[in-house]
């Protein structure tokens, strides 16, 4: 599908997307609205080595520093810090209890502690974050070992007072509401196009139903302008794709005859008919040609082939298949055409005759196709009865329903229906 298309989808269902994006924008303010607000605090301590100035002492002296930094900051999280926190501040909660709003943690190769804390009120965070600085300091301070002279070997001063923003850290209601809209839009577009694909589902299967059930296996044009440029070309298109779709290759194919029948213009039937039959003439296979449509017979003067005897001579047994054939081209195919207007085109159609040529040319040739009748007469239905496969022809504007009845009248008679060929 291509980027026009997705955007006619969502032009077409900007209701939908609305919908989604006010759902989503109205849940996430709803959220924020119920939601406990948390404040969070921050406080930074820097612990630095105070040693004497022999050189061997400062050198291990830097080194503690460096490796006992993230020591340190798990120390603000235990009871060793914590206990004396509560008390102090007189809070009626526990060191682990506590832990769970406190965090933290030493950068990468920087002597500083960053404690955050996260509480439902903003001055009981800032004192909470500043007592836990405080304690931290004096618990490391007096854990640290002593030098020579009894001097502690770390000295931590608080370079980040505590402190909170003014608004809550959770809900970041702006935030959220912006990420709603967003994430709303998507899920929108995405709901907008699989609708799209669900209504072009079900409008199928009611194309379906009104055509009898029979499927669409695919388009081609025979708007009168083939043989313009452009138009050749489309033409070949579209055979190709439905050789592909109708014609798997000769050996795994389980059938033999194919009758090709309109709705009401049986000239499409006529030129589809001769179509792929000489397009299928391509691989090296033997492809015979009939045009059995003996009430308004066309295809032998469409290939510009000369008046011959042709099905009713061989129906009439005045002639043999052999040579009522006419050869076209140097591919294989053979063309059996309508041959001399019979007085009862439909007698002669409908006959354990016609259902004997069909059967003898099945086992002289690798592909018989059948120019048949419109399926909504006797003989049409008849032919479309004796060969193996059938498909239907349509103009556009006979696919809405009017023939589904009929369509319908094919698959009761037991005709194996390839499928439905639309003309544009």
């Amino acid at each position: 599908m291509s980027l026009d298309s997705y955007l006619s989808i969502l032009r077409a269902r900007w209701l939908t997307i609305l919908a989604v994006i006010v759902a989503s924008v109205l849940g996430t303010a709803v959220y924020s609205y119920n939601a406990t607000p948390r404040y969070e605090a921050h406080a930074g301590v820097f612990f630095s080595v105070s040693v004497s100035d022999n050189a061997g002492t400062r050198n291990r002296g830097f080194t503690y520093q460096q490796t006992q930094v993230r020591t340190f900051a798990q120390l603000a999280t235990l009871p060793i810090v914590l206990n004396p926190v509560i008390k102090t501040l007189n809070l009626t909660t526990t060191p682990d209890k506590l832990a769970d709003d406190i965090t933290a943690r030493a950068p990468l190769n920087t002597p500083i502690v960053d404690i955050t804390v996260s509480q439902s009120s903003r001055d009981r965070a800032i004192a909470i974050a500043g007592a836990v600085a405080a304690q931290l300091s004096t618990t490391v301070v007096s854990l640290a070992p002593k030098v020579d002279n009894g001097t502690a070997t770390v000295v931590a001063t608080t370079v980040d007072p505590a402190s909170a923003g003014n608004s809550p850290a959770v809900p970041r209601t702006k935030l959220n509401l912006l990420v709603a809209l967003i994430l709303g839009t998507m899920v929108g577009a995405l709901s907008a196009i699989a609708l799209d694909a669900r209504s072009a589902r079900a409008l199928r299967r009611r194309q379906l139903d009104a055509l009898g059930g029979v499927a669409v296996i695919g388009t081609v044009t025979m708007s009168g302008d083939t043989g313009r440029q452009g138009g050749a070309s489309r033409w070949a298109g579209n055979l190709q794709q439905l050789q592909m779709r109708l014609f798997p290759p000769l050996q795994t194919r389980t059938f033999t005859s194919v009758a090709i029948t309109s709705g009401t213009d049986p000239t499409l039937s006529a030129r589809l008919a001769a179509g792929l039959a000489v397009a299928q003439t391509t691989p090296p296979q033997r492809v015979l040609l009939i045009d059995a449509n003996l009430h308004q017979p066309s295809v032998g003067a469409s290939l510009g082939l000369p008046a011959s005897a042709g099905l009713v001579g061989v129906l009439r047994a005045e002639v043999s298949l052999d040579a009522a054939t006419q050869r076209v081209g140097n591919h294989g195919l053979d063309v059996l055409a309508a041959g001399p207007g019979p007085l009862d085109p439909t007698g002669m159609v409908d006959s354990d005759e016609m259902r004997a040529l069909l059967h003898r040319a099945a086992q002289r040739y690798d592909l018989v196709i059948v120019n048949a009748p419109p399926f909504v007469t006797a003989d049409g239905l008849a032919l479309a009865s004796f060969a193996d496969r059938a498909v239907a022809v349509l103009a556009r504007d006979e696919t809405r329903g009017v023939l589904g009845d009929s369509l319908a009248t094919l698959r009761v008679a037991r005709v194996h229906v390839m499928g439905l060929v639309v003309s544009t």
